[in-house]
């Protein structure tokens, strides 16, 4: 395939993200997050104190029992209080052992988690030209993690045994959120020199 054959590939592709706002529901599935930090003592989601509102929140009585007391993202509960001013959708939350609800309007009481450092959220794919694609996506800090810090990307072309490429992303911004000891990088790396795979 030529180089116009990739371009409209990748220009297909980018016009098919662009429509996803619009076209489909974000949060459509239940989604475990088994490896994120709970802020509290997690409770099982299958043993809440109110178990039918609980239920509610998710989209499969299959995913709530699998989940455990795991942090997650249910498909109808993205955020756990929809009065609270502020809530990081990427990060999930779980059900609080022993605690009581933060108001009036819940039967639940729950806490917020956070990405581990090494797992990537928020991932964003942006189009440069027929062979380069940027990569954008954000990960969970510690306060241990200074500036200056670059991402690193390893890739290759599917089913190819050449020696893997790797490109040095610009240095990583650090945010804290105020307040409180959260912290979260955002990165970005660009992919160049791709290829359209011609395998199936």
């Amino acid at each position: 395939m030529g180089t116009g054959g990739a371009s409209q590939q990748i220009l297909s592709l980018f016009l098919s993200l662009l429509c996803l706002p619009a076209c489909v529901d974000s949060y459509a599935y239940d989604i475990t997050l088994p490896k994120h930090k709970p802020s509290c003592q997690c409770e099982n989601w299958s043993n809440g104190a109110n178990m039918s509102a609980i239920t509610a929140l998710w989209g499969s009585k299959a995913a709530l029992l699998a989940a455990g007391s795991s942090c997650a993202m249910p498909a109808n509960g993205v955020s756990p209080d929809p009065d609270a001013e502020e809530y990081a959708t990427y990060d999930g939350w779980c059900l609080c052992q022993g605690q009581k609800p933060q108001n009036s309007n819940l039967s639940y009481a729950y806490g917020y988690c956070q990405s581990p450092v090494s797992f990537p959220s928020q991932i964003n794919l942006l189009a440069l030209n027929a062979s380069a694609v940027v990569v954008n996506f954000v990960t969970g800090d510690d306060s241990a993690i200074g500036g200056g810090a670059r991402a690193i990307a390893e890739y290759r072309q599917v089913g190819s045994n050449k020696t893997s490429n790797h490109s040095t992303g610009h240095v990583s911004d650090i945010y804290t959120t105020y307040g409180s000891s959260r912290h979260r990088s955002y990165h970005n790396v660009v992919l160049s020199g791709l290829q359209v795979s011609h395998n199936p």
